[in-house]
């Protein structure tokens, strides 16, 4: 059930929200598995596609 073109009630927040850390899921078993352990900002390319 996708809700991102709803009318901006919680369930619409969240699915933002969900589609973000998924977005960044996808980064982190991608392109951060070659990046040295430390604490990482998200890069903004990654979170804009969930937008």
């Amino acid at each position: 059930l996708n809700l991102t073109a709803g009318f901006g009630d919680s369930l619409n927040a969240f699915d933002v929200t969900l589609a973000v850390m998924a977005s960044g899921i996808r980064h982190i078993v991608s392109d951060g598995m070659r990046a040295p352990a430390q604490v990482y900002l998200l890069p903004q390319a990654v979170w804009q596609q969930a937008l």
